[in-house]
């Protein structure tokens, strides 16, 4: 499988891959090529289970034009590159805002988690769960705490690192055409470690950095996974005028307060 484009376009470059990662509101666009017929699925697999996505049939009628050439050579994108071109100069300077994502609980809610196992084999108590393998929580199992959780009791955060304020009372302004670098880094001290897709609103964004490991092969994004325990650096490109939303992808954390404003002018 060649993976060819994300979000927001083609990357630099074509690379080979097993297998692709994606948290919601991600994209990700693969070419493959099927050399004999037959059905094939599509999957999606976690470490405890493979779910049935759908299936592709290949007929064994011959084909006019054969592309199998073409896909064996990884390609690179010219014009994806020349776009990114004018913003590397912003790529190793500081961030100019440093945000953390977050749990809060209320004290009913703490009380009720204290010392109990979870199906997952997680240990919940009054100081929080451990940070799943990879930081990512392939499946809800969590039944107990979905049932006693709300809105009142629940409060998954963006923390400004700057100012200490949260979710709506972030306040950011910026100014047209003048990138912005990020820094998100993923609390996994939080009582509740897991991933969070983070979105942009309104603009597109190149990720920079994965714990300090500069990215290599860029692209056009609006949407990126971030693991628990990691820090991600990204730079917005601040092109699109007015007031936008900036939230964690995962619905129940959407609702339960993990969204801010920032402007653009």
């Amino acid at each position: 499988m060649k993976l060819v484009g994300a979000d927001g376009g083609a990357y630099e470059k074509d690379q080979w891959k097993e297998s692709v990662v994606l948290g919601p509101s991600e994209r990700a666009v693969v070419e493959v090529l099927f050399d004999k017929s037959g059905i094939f699925a599509i999957q999606n697999k976690t470490p405890n289970k493979t779910y049935s996505l759908g299936s592709i049939t290949v007929s064994a009628d011959p084909v006019e034009v054969s592309y199998a050439s073409k896909f064996n050579t990884l390609g690179t994108h010219d014009q994806v590159v020349e776009s990114i071109d004018s913003l590397r100069q912003y790529f190793d300077r500081a961030p100019d805002k440093k945000i953390n994502l977050s749990l809060q609980m209320g004290s009913n809610m703490t009380k009720s988690m204290g010392g109990h196992m979870m199906p997952n084999g997680q240990m919940m108590s009054g100081m929080g769960m451990s940070v799943p393998a990879g930081g990512i929580e392939w499946e809800d199992d969590m039944q107990m705490m979905n049932q006693i959780s709300d809105t009142d009791s629940i409060k998954w955060k963006i923390v400004d690192q700057a100012t200490g304020k949260e979710n709506m009372d972030i306040d950011w302004s910026f100014a047209k055409g003048e990138p912005v670098k990020i820094q998100i880094f993923n609390d996994p001290n939080s009582m509740h470690p897991m991933q969070h897709p983070m979105h942009f609103h309104g603009q597109r964004f190149l990720v920079l950095e994965h714990n300090g490991v500069k990215e290599t092969n860029l692209v056009w994004k609006d949407t990126v996974f971030i693991p628990s325990g990691q820090t991600v650096d990204i730079l917005l490109d601040t092109s699109n005028p007015g007031t936008w939303m900036a939230h964690c992808h995962i619905a129940e954390h959407l609702e339960s307060g993990m969204m801010m404003k920032f402007n653009v002018q």
